[in-house]
């Protein structure tokens, strides 16, 4: 099974690029067989964090890059993280937020869909105000059933882009979420494993999917690599999709606690062998 977890990295917002050294550790560590695919704008992300990325890729066969060759107004490059869906040879996609660290509860309702190939697709909605059936950074979907669902709407991934050109042509804050809202809800609300967290509300008026409450997954088996990262990263984010700014203190905790891990000796490699990218991230050679 190729299992893909899909970001999308456009323009220069330091939320969006400070925590990338963390993001790559955590999620190769904890999601070991899944690719990380980063749809990266070339014309608005600066190039030492573009090359930070294409060196990872080149040393770490987990990561893969697709540059982003469009205009962009507004927040509409983050549908690109659907993307794979219109990709025959993935079986499953996971739509992530860059400034956002994994935790417990969000891996391990992961890992229960995945065991639980009767839901088409999967929702997580971790605060109070979450009350729309999909988040745009916390949603997944088995590629060829939720396609078999949304073809009449949306044949190809063009067709997608175009229909939020449309309906959005300034690109406007929450499109992809009110996109995912208005097409994939209906043809998808009977195959869903809806994932309220904390204090998000259990149900949504009007939308009835399968409701699975944390207690449902608690006893998910997560290896010690795992638990040794989520703890470290769950205390950072607090909970599921929330977003946060990673920096140097942070990269060296997480730097520490895996510091025997590949990955993350590939990513001290590149900071020792790159002094511009070391400044740009408040990095210390002498504390990696």
């Amino acid at each position: 099974m190729k299992k893909i977890l899909s970001f999308v990295l456009f323009g220069d917002r330091e939320r969006y690029w400070a925590s990338l050294p963390c993001v790559l550790i955590s999620n190769i560590l904890v999601h070991s067989t899944f690719i990380l695919r980063f749809y990266v704008h070339k014309q608005s992300v600066p190039e030492w964090v573009l090359q930070f990325l294409q060196e990872t890729a080149r040393i770490h066969s987990a990561v893969e890059i697709e540059l982003i060759d469009a205009s962009c107004i507004g927040t509409e490059l983050t549908l690109w993280r659907l993307k794979p869906l219109w990709e025959h040879n993935i079986d499953v996609v996971f739509c992530r937020d860059l400034d956002a660290m994994l935790t417990t509860d969000e891996v391990k309702s992961m890992y229960h869909f995945l065991a639980l190939s009767q839901y088409v697709s999967h929702s997580i909605r971790s605060y109070v105000c979450h009350t729309v059936p999909f988040l745009a950074g916390l949603c997944g979907f088995r590629i060829n059933e939720t396609l078999n669902r949304i073809r009449s709407v949306f044949p190809t991934f063009d067709s997608l882009i175009n229909k939020t050109a449309q309906l959005y042509p300034a690109g406007e804050w929450g499109c992809d979420q009110f996109i995912l809202r208005d097409f994939f809800t209906t043809p998808l609300a009977q195959t869903v494993l809806d994932c309220p967290q904390r204090d998000a509300p259990i149900s949504i008026g009007g939308y009835h999917p399968t409701v699975c409450l944390p207690n449902a997954y608690e006893s998910v088996e997560l290896s010690a690599i795992q638990r040794t990262v989520l703890d470290f990263t769950s205390t950072l984010s607090g909970f599921a999709g929330n977003a946060c700014i990673i920096r140097a203190d942070k990269f060296y905790t997480l730097a520490d606690l895996t510091k025997e891990e590949p990955i993350t000796q590939t990513i001290k490699q590149i900071f020792l062998n790159d002094t511009n990218l070391r400044e740009r991230y408040g990095i210390d050679p002498c504390l990696l």
